[in-house]
C-alpha cells in the first residue's frame, strides 16, 4: 500500500472526473457538523467485490469479512485509509434479525438491488477539508497513477436534469393511518417506538442523477452523505448520521456509533423563529424519551461485541444543527472484544436501531408490515471498509435509489406513545426538503 500527493480538488469535482470511470463514487464530507465531515474520498474503476443477492449461496457477512481480510495488505497510517466502498441493503436485517428468530419478511422487493455490494478500488483519492490536502492512497505505483491522470482530465459539461414532477407513493391519510396502526401496537405494549418511513417518487433521466446530487450537497451538504453508482442503479446521500466506525485503539479497535433521535426544522429567514425551534427540540420530553430509547438499544447492540464495562455514553442529546434540520445525537462508543470479526460486529448492530425501533425485531415486524415495500439501501449503511477491522458506516436515512429513470426517496421518524399522525407526516416532508429542492 503507498500514499503519494493527489490533485486537491474540491470533493465535487472530484467526483465529476471519476464520473467517466466505472462504478464512480464520492464519500462526501460535505459540511463539518458534530466533528464529522473533514475527509472526502473519491475513486472509480474496482478491480474486485462482493456483490450478494436474496438466495444467493453463502454468508454475505461472511464473505464481506473474508474479502476485507483477503483486501488488507500492508502498513497504511493513522488517518482514514478505505480500499473497499459499498452498502448494506436495510433488507439484510432480515437475514440477521428475523431469520434467526423463525421470522420471516411479506414486503414487496420492488428495487431488486443486492442486498450486500462492495467493491475493492485499486486507488481511492482522499482529501482533508481542514489542511486542503489531497493524497492518492493506491495498492500500487501504476494504480496511483492512473487515478491521478483520471483526476487530471476535465469532466464533459454537467447535463440539465430532465425532471418529472415529484409524488408520494401513498396519500397522506395512508400514511397517517399507518401511524395510528404504530400507536396502537405501542398502547398493545408490542414495542416502545417504530420508525415508519413513506416514499416520494421523481421521474429523472439518467444524465440528471449526477446533477442532481450535485445540487443536493450545495444545497444541504451533509457530513457523511455520498454518492455511489453501481451496475444495479445509484446511490444518492445526504445522510448526518454515523452508524458504525472502527478505530484503533493501542493494539484493540474502538467502535462507536452516533444515533440520531428528535428533529425540527430550521426557519427560513428568522434567527429568532429558528432559535426557538431549536430550544423547543432541546426542551422536548417527547423527543428525549425517543432519544434515549434508542440509545439504551445500542448501548445494548454494543455491548453484545464489546470488552466487559466498556460502554459508554458521551455528549448525551446533544443539539446538531444541519442547512434544513435541528437534531438530538449521542455518542455511544466500546471497546471490542479481543478477535472480534466483520461479520460478528454487523451480526450485533445492524441495521441500526434509530431506522428500526425498539425492540428492534418487533419493530421490523411492523415496519415490514405496514410500509408493504422493502427499503433497499435506505436505512442500510453506506461507507467504506479499511485494513484491519476499519470501517466507517454512514446509516442511510436522507438516501435516494435511482434506477429505470426513476428517484425513489424515503423519509420516516421514530413513532412513540405520544406521537401523533399529522406531526409525524409533517416531519417526513421537513426532512425531504433538500432533496425536493435539488429537483426544482
Amino acid at each position: 500500500m503507498i500514499r503519494v500527493v493527489g490533485p486537491a480538488l474540491d470533493p465535487a469535482e472530484a467526483l465529476r472526473r471519476c464520473s467517466r470511470g466505472e462504478r464512480p463514487f464520492l464519500l462526501d464530507g460535505g459540511g463539518n457538523a458534530d466533528g464529522l465531515g473533514r475527509w472526502s474520498f473519491a475513486g472509480c474503476d474496482p478491480d474486485d467485490g462482493v456483490v450478494w443477492r436474496r438466495g444467493d449461496a453463502g454468508d454475505p457477512l461472511e464473505l464481506l469479512e473474508a474479502a476485507q481480510r483477503r483486501w488488507t495488505s500492508g502498513p497504511v497510517d493513522d488517518k482514514p485509509w478505505p480500499f473497499a466502498v459499498g452498502y448494506l441493503s436495510y433488507d439484510l436485517g432480515e437475514q440477521i434479525v428475523a431469520a434467526p428468530a423463525g421470522r420471516r419478511f411479506s414486503s414487496v422487493d420492488d428495487l431488486g438491488l443486492p442486498l450486500c455490494d462492495f467493491a475493492r478500488y485499486p486507488a481511492v483519492w482522499r482529501y482533508d477539508a481542514e489542511s486542503k490536502h489531497a493524497e492518492v492512497l493506491a495498492l500500487d505505483g501504476g494504480a496511483a497513477e492512473r487515478l491521478i491522470a483520471r483526476l487530471a482530465r476535465t469532466p464533459p459539461p454537467l447535463a440539465v436534469p430532465n425532471v418529472g414532477t415529484p409524488h408520494w407513493g401513498i396519500a397522506p391519510e395512508t400514511y397517517r393511518a399507518r401511524v395510528e396502526r404504530v400507536l396502537e401496537y405501542l398502547r398493545a405494549g408490542d414495542c416502545y417506538q417504530v420508525n415508519l418511513a413513506h416514499r416520494l417518487h421523481a421521474p429523472l433521466d439518467e444524465l440528471g442523477v449526477l446533477p442532481v446530487y450535485l445540487r443536493l450537497r450545495a444545497g444541504a451538504p451533509a457530513p457523511l452523505g455520498g454518492y455511489l453508482a453501481t451496475g444495479s442503479g445509484c446511490l444518492l446521500s445526504n445522510t448526518p448520521e454515523l452508524f458504525l466506525r472502527v478505530e484503533r485503539e493501542g493494539i484493540g479497535w474502538r467502535l462507536e456509533t452516533r444515533p440520531i433521535k428528535g428533529t425540527r426544522r430550521r426557519a427560513a429567514g428568522s434567527s429568532d423563529e429558528d432559535a426557538r425551534l431549536a430550544a423547543e427540540l432541546s426542551a422536548s420530553e417527547k423527543d428525549a424519551a425517543e432519544h434515549l430509547m434508542i440509545v439504551d438499544l445500542e448501548r445494548n447492540d454494543l455491548g453484545r461485541v464489546a470488552e466487559t464495562g466498556s460502554v459508554r455514553v458521551a455528549g448525551f442529546q446533544r443539539r446538531v444543527t444541519l442547512p434544513t434540520v435541528h437534531h438530538l445525537v449521542s455518542t455511544v462508543s466500546a471497546r471490542a472484544r479481543a478477535g472480534l470479526g466483520l461479520a460478528e460486529l454487523l451480526r450485533a448492530t445492524f441495521p441500526g436501531g434509530s431506522i428500526t425501533g425498539a425492540p428492534k425485531l418487533r419493530a421490523m415486524e411492523i415496519i415490514d408490515e405496514l410500509e408493504g415495500v422493502r427499503r433497499g439501501p435506505y436505512c442500510g449503511a453506506l461507507g467504506w471498509l479499511g485494513p484491519g477491522l476499519r470501517l466507517d458506516l454512514a446509516l442511510a436515512i436522507r438516501t435516494a435509489v435511482w434506477r429505470g429513470g426513476e428517484l425513489v426517496m424515503s423519509f420516516g421518524g421514530g413513532i412513540v406513545a405520544d406521537s401523533t399522525a399529522d406531526d409525524e407526516l409533517a416531519e417526513t416532508h421537513v426532512k425531504a426538503e433538500a432533496f425536493r429542492r435539488a429537483l426544482r
